[in-house]
């Protein structure tokens, strides 16, 4: 994630919280509006990458070279995936298992975290059947960013449940992950795959293909590996449904050949995220939540003012009211002081006959 857009970011929440604690003091009831959009905006700038692949593509073991940076995520030959899982931030590790029952809800384990996530997502795991998906709180500096990742299940995934999951989560994702093994890259149903659920009009402009195992081919083999991703994914883009434009120049995918054993090629993919999230993302979503904060401190000010000018107008009126009691109770005073006085004359006559 760029650094100004990390800056433009606090500099937004700050000023959030400020006009929250502005608006407790001078416009209450604006204050749980201030602190209700404060976390929204905490929740928006987030950004949520998904990573999608079949079994054994080496999304897990991507996920913990090239994101986390620390083994985290359990790999091995085998399915060990079966459970789309979100992980974000927490300075403490934790696991939640969401429950796939009628009562829904969900279970929290803060110790043997790791091992607890091995058994929650094993594909032959004893309670598989009743979990919906998983979400892991770990340290990670990326995750500390806003980064949320979403590791899913493989593609050749029989149990269509656990499919649409993931196939719904590709709307809601901020950046797409897709990964494909370079010694079986782009398989015919991987193919399918992307033009049914990936490569949607919508999707188009955030989905970044990932070629693993890089390092598993010989040097004369890469061009011609690449050159079969790359019309593969031609392919699929003319095949899907929402094509506009027959006859129009599809947009030309974004590529790279990665190794998680070597690190090839790795930084320039991240280089390339970071500029997408920050830039492209990123400042977008920040401008929105920006000129919204703009409104709301408009409203507040507003507010203000309209409180200020109800203060200094009851201020008047007292003082009105005041002037109008103390003139009743002069003239009071002063029919007093003739009705004593007429009072007296008539008493003297009274007393003179």
């Amino acid at each position: 994630m760029s650094t100004a857009f990390l800056h433009d970011k606090n500099e937004l929440l700050t000023g959030l919280q400020e006009l929250a604690a502005l608006s407790a003091e001078a416009s209450p009831s604006h204050e749980d509006a201030l602190r209700s959009f404060r976390e929204e905006v905490t929740g928006k700038l987030t950004f949520k990458v998904l990573l999608l692949g079949d079994f054994n593509a080496g999304k897990s073991t991507f996920i913990n070279r090239f994101l986390l940076q620390e083994d985290v995520l359990p790999t091995s030959q085998t399915p060990c995936t079966a459970k789309l899982c979100k992980i974000k931030y927490s300075a403490e590790p934790w696991l939640r298992t969401h429950h796939n029952t009628e009562q829904g809800g969900w279970t929290e384990t803060r110790t043997g975290v790791q091992e607890a996530l091995a058994a929650a997502g094993a594909n032959k795991g004893a309670n598989v059947a009743e979990t919906r998906h998983l979400e892991l709180g770990w340290p990670a500096p990326l995750l500390e960013q806003g980064i949320v990742i979403v590791d899913s299940p493989g593609l050749n995934d029989p149990e269509l449940e656990r499919m649409q999951v993931t196939y719904d989560y590709v709307k809601e994702a901020d950046c797409v992950l897709y990964l494909t093994m370079a010694i079986q890259a782009l398989k015919a149903n991987e193919r399918e795959f992307l033009e049914k659920h990936v490569l949607t009009r919508e999707a188009l402009d955030k989905v970044f293909f990932v070629i693993t195992w890089w390092d598993q081919l010989d040097e004369k083999d890469r061009p011609d590996v690449r050159k079969h991703v790359e019309e593969g994914i031609r392919r699929a883009q003319q095949a899907r449904p929402d094509r506009p434009d027959k006859g129009s120049d599809e947009r030309q995918p974004t590529i790279f050949p990665v190794s998680a054993k070597t690190g090839e090629n790795l930084d320039e993919l991240r280089e390339v995220l970071w500029a997408y999230f920050g830039e492209r993302r990123g400042d977008r979503l920040l401008l929105q939540k920006a000129k919204q904060a703009a409104e709301l401190a408009q409203r507040l000010l507003e507010a203000i003012e309209e409180r200020a000018k109800v203060a200094l107008r009851t201020k008047d009126e007292l003082k009105e009211d005041l002037a109008k009691a103390a003139s009743e109770l002069e003239a009071f005073c002063e029919g007093q002081e003739q009705f004593q006085e007429e009072l007296t004359r008539d008493i003297s006559r009274v007393w003179d006959k």
